[in-house]
């Protein structure tokens, strides 16, 4: 069991089968702008605390501290990584976080007109003290 705070690797790291297989996985989109549409919905609300010491406190302070990718990258304005569970039972649990100002905090681009450009994705893995 991880404690609250636990500090984690944004692995890129794996198949697209091994990261169906994996608890928490993660995804880092750019915007590129905004785009018309006529679609319109809703989205399930995010989380706060995905367990295990994947909270959005947790997450956020870790990479506002540091670098925490297994690749080079350096955040620009409105990038978002969102940090879901994928099991069966959870598979609509997630949070998201938006660079704003220098600084990650709890957010997203608007879900239906946003422009967006995948970078990365992959398995959270715990920091092996």
């Amino acid at each position: 069991m991880c404690d609250q705070n636990e500090k984690f690797i944004f692995c890129t790291c794996g198949t697209e089968d091994e990261l169906k297989q994996e608890e928490y996985t993660w995804r880092l989109t750019r915007f590129l702008g905004r785009k018309q549409t006529n679609i319109r919905g809703k989205i399930l609300p995010p989380q706060t605390d995905l367990e295990n010491g994947v909270n959005i406190k947790n997450i956020s302070e870790q990479l506002n501290k540091s670098n925490p990718f297994d690749f080079e990258y350096e955040p620009q304005e409105r990038d978002v990584i969102t940090v879901s569970i994928s099991s069966e039972r959870n598979r609509y649990s997630y949070f998201s976080l938006i660079y704003k100002n220098e600084k990650w905090e709890p957010g997203k681009n608007p879900a239906f007109t946003s422009k967006l450009q995948q970078l990365a994705q992959g398995n959270l893995k715990p920091i092996q003290n």
